[in-house]
């Protein structure tokens, strides 16, 4: 990865709209008085950054290909109403593919084996696009028309199975060519699979919504959770056996998608809970990561409920909106509302590096291991701006 930044030197313009500098050029051009010298890029824990992309519009999605960087390719979108992929090859002219839609392309997701891309509209339209090495290759495969506003979109870990979550009490899934419409009873927020074809998603009614599986029968079951006027399921996954849901309260329900039942509850928040990330050594041990609008973050034991640390870096001024494990398994990537990404060690609350890539809130993040010491970092902002740099752990 030496190379890196000569990444920044072979990105074009994209249109009147697009433009690029590089680090040097940043660090010069950026006045912003909110930015202090702590702010600024530490060479001892990372590289500079190796692009800037900006489009003046917001952007709101963007994810590395799962095995760059043996195939480089990033894709993002955003209010300029086009999927952008970009092949990022060291030692080679970076280069870059529009896709144009008819509005904002507000999500795109890579299936698990990175053989699709999918990118949904706002309008609902969604496109899923078959990969090759070569941007300029990739074919569309297959389109439909899912339900408006798509917010959320999420490929199965192990089958190319794609679930789609816009404004509309319904369910869409995409699989083999075949579309499933799961048929809903309240507004779902967040969504996941369990085993292998069961769908469970959040609602904004608070109730936790189950299809054991979509391809065989449509049949939805709705689990109450302890229901108080006002309250939504705000996110969803499945770690372990159990379906682990975060609501607007701070609380936290563990229910069983077999027997469609409440089993645990916890409370370790006050405001309510953003992102819910299970460890990647969460075998063993079982720890989840759980954060709220309040900037807390709590590391806690899925089965005991035993917290083992608190995270409060910004102490109520930011809040955040996602995090990322390390496969290490001991660090913790997290994205704030005010545009910061921080670095923990999630064990000793220790901030390894706190950067702030954005002047708005963070829309999306994406992180890609690509040796044992050296980790990716993409994140696109409300302020119009996309940003990679190389985080050496």
């Amino acid at each position: 990865m030496d190379d890196i930044n000569d990444l920044s030197d072979g990105i074009n313009e994209i249109d009147d709209d697009v433009y690029e500098i590089d680090y040097e050029q940043f660090v010069e051009e950026d006045s912003n008085p909110s930015f202090s010298e702590e702010d600024r890029i530490d060479s001892e824990s990372v590289e500079n950054f190796a692009w800037f992309f900006n489009c003046r519009k917001v952007l709101c999605s963007i994810q590395f290909h799962p095995k760059f960087p043996n195939i480089s390719h990033l894709a993002m979108g955003g209010c300029n109403d086009k999927c952008i992929i970009f092949s990022l090859q060291e030692g080679k002219e970076a280069c870059t593919r529009e896709i144009e839609a008819s509005e904002t392309v507000s999500v795109v997701r890579y299936s698990s084996d990175g053989n699709y891309l999918a990118y949904a509209v706002m309008d609902g339209h969604v496109t899923i696009m078959s990969t090759k090495n070569d941007i300029n290759d990739y074919l569309k495969y297959n389109e439909f028309e899912g339900p408006g506003f798509i917010e959320y979109m999420r490929w199965h870990q192990e089958k190319n199975l794609l679930l789609v979550i816009g404004g509309d009490p319904n369910i869409w899934c995409w699989y083999e060519n075949s579309i499933y419409v799961l048929f809903g009873s309240n507004m779902p927020l967040a969504g996941t699979f369990f085993f292998n074809f069961g769908v469970a998603v959040a609602c904004q009614d608070g109730k936790v919504q189950i299809w054991s599986n979509l391809t065989t029968n449509n049949k939805c079951a709705n689990v109450s959770i302890h229901e108080i006027s006002g309250v939504s399921s705000q996110t969803i996954e499945y770690c372990n056996g159990v379906l682990v849901v975060g609501q607007s309260n701070g609380k936290i329900f563990l229910v069983n998608p077999t027997k469609k039942v409440v089993e645990k509850v916890y409370q370790f928040h006050y405001d309510s809970i953003e992102s819910i990330s299970y460890c990647p050594s969460g075998v063993k041990d079982k720890i989840i990561a759980s954060s709220s609008f309040d900037g807390s973050i709590f590391l806690w034991n899925l089965d005991s409920g035993v917290k083992i640390s608190h995270i409060e870096e910004l102490g109520g001024e930011a809040g955040v909106t996602m995090t990322f494990w390390h496969p290490s398994a001991y660090i913790l990537i997290v994205g704030y509302t005010d545009g910061s990404i921080c670095v923990f060690n999630c064990f000793n609350g220790n901030v390894l590096v706190k950067r702030r890539p954005h002047t708005g809130p963070l829309m999306d993040m994406s992180i890609k291991m690509i040796s044992q010491t050296e980790l990716l970092i993409a994140s696109v902002g409300h302020d119009g701006s996309a940003r990679m740099w190389l985080l050496k752990t």
